[in-house]
């Protein structure tokens, strides 16, 4: 279909797709759109059920970088011990323990005396010439003597862990206090 425009310089009916005036040559006004071409009908999908509201995803928080604890290795552990062992013994506010420097004598002690106990009581075993009592020797002696020291190895180990635990609270208090050695006592 072609749409016709009236010429405003000569007055000439012409083709207003042209942008130019046929008659006059003078420049046309914009160029007509053609006539608009009536939308589509809208097709709505059916309804089934009211959208839901969401809430908007917020982004994940930023976590801020770990606090690290102070560093326990800024407290001299030496500081809390440096009485030595005699003074240590001479110690009756109990700042200075002597438990952690005398434990592995002590260990070393009861397994020498129970290894001497465990073989004169073989020899007297052999000794003996009874078959029973020989038995013993050879076969519950040696189960009893590992179970004897065991039980002594576990003791041991408790009795350090209480202290290495006494000594780690220690640390951790005086490390907290900013100081490297316990308060003189007055």
């Amino acid at each position: 279909m072609s749409s016709t425009i009236t010429c405003e310089a000569c007055g000439e009916v012409g083709d207003a797709n042209h942008r130019f005036c046929a008659s006059c040559g003078a420049p046309r006004p914009e160029a007509v759109a053609p006539e608009p071409v009536p939308p589509a009908p809208v097709t709505s999908p059916p309804v089934t059920s009211p959208p839901v509201a969401r809430p908007p995803i917020a982004p994940p928080p930023i976590a801020p970088p770990p606090i690290a604890p102070p560093p326990i290795a800024a407290v001299n552990p030496a500081a809390f011990d440096a009485k030595g062992f005699l003074r240590s013994l001479y110690d009756f506010k109990f700042t200075s323990l002597i438990a952690t420097k005398v434990i592995r004598f002590v260990y070393a002690l009861l397994v020498i005396v129970y290894s001497i106990l465990a073989v004169l009581t073989l020899i007297a075993c052999l000794a003996s010439k009874n078959g029973v009592l020989i038995f013993f020797g050879f076969i519950i002696l040696p189960m009893l003597y590992l179970l004897y020291l065991i039980m002594i190895r576990i003791f041991m180990e408790i009795v350090i862990v209480f202290f290495k635990m006494g000594e780690d609270v220690r640390a951790i208090r005086y490390s907290s206090t900013g100081t490297s050695s316990p308060p003189a006592a007055g």
